[in-house]
């Protein structure tokens, strides 16, 4: 506990947020090797941690919560319980990914089940342009022209309208997927569930994907 607060102490989610810190010293330090540095006594192992998947993480519970405060709050507390893990608690090599996003996935969970509020803003509003997903082709994520780019960008607001119109376990599936990259048994992993069933997720997902943005396109086309 003491080297979790003096961690937090030193300020590294405000440096490494703003980019003030990136150090190559632990450029080949894999995920787990930096977790145990840290049981070691090594505070800025855990800062590269932190600098590797604070963005992508809350990039992440941000689309599953539709909320930026309730996403500052589920991924400042993953990374407090990373802290706190004790060493037999550590995950196995190649594994790492999979503990911290099914770290994520449950609080986001309990988010829901304690929380009353609503989204402070429709997702769709809250995405970033650069946020596109990194598994499939969705959209051409490569503009050719100004016109090509506003084009873009209106496939991809309409895309994150879509998302956030899924039902949570296949928006989960989805997001884990396309945006994440985490393959089909790592998804299963993080949402305690079959390989199978996360195929049908994903399934399902897309399918309805398709349907909600045929759906958004003729709506818009009416006005």
């Amino acid at each position: 506990m003491y080297a979790t607060a003096k961690a937090i102490g030193r300020g590294w989610w405000p440096q490494t947020v703003s980019g003030a810190r990136v150090s190559n010293q632990f450029i080949t330090d894999t995920d787990e090797n930096l977790l145990a540095r840290y049981h070691e006594g090594d505070l800025e192992a855990m800062e590269e941690l932190f600098r590797r998947y604070q963005k992508p993480l809350y990039g992440y519970v941000r689309r599953v919560v539709n909320s930026n405060e309730l996403a500052e709050d589920v991924v400042q507390e993953t990374f407090i319980r990373l802290c706190r893990c004790s060493p037999g608690q550590r995950p196995e090599a190649g594994k790492f990914i999979t503990w911290l996003y099914t770290i994520a996935t449950n609080l986001c969970r309990d988010a829901f089940r304690r929380s009353s509020r609503r989204p402070e803003r429709p997702a769709s509003e809250i995405y970033e342009d650069e946020e596109v997903p990194i598994t499939t082709n969705l959209w051409n994520a490569e503009p050719q022209s100004v016109e090509g780019e506003t084009l873009q960008r209106e496939l991809r607001r309409q895309v994150r309208a879509a998302i956030e119109n899924l039902p949570k376990r296949e928006r989960t599936a989805v997001l884990l997927r396309e945006y994440q990259g985490l393959a089909y048994d790592e998804i299963a992993e993080v949402m305690g569930c079959t390989t199978g069933s996360v195929k049908l997720l994903l399934h399902r997902g897309r399918r309805r994907l398709k349907d909600l943005l045929i759906t958004l396109v003729e709506n818009e086309e009416e006005f």
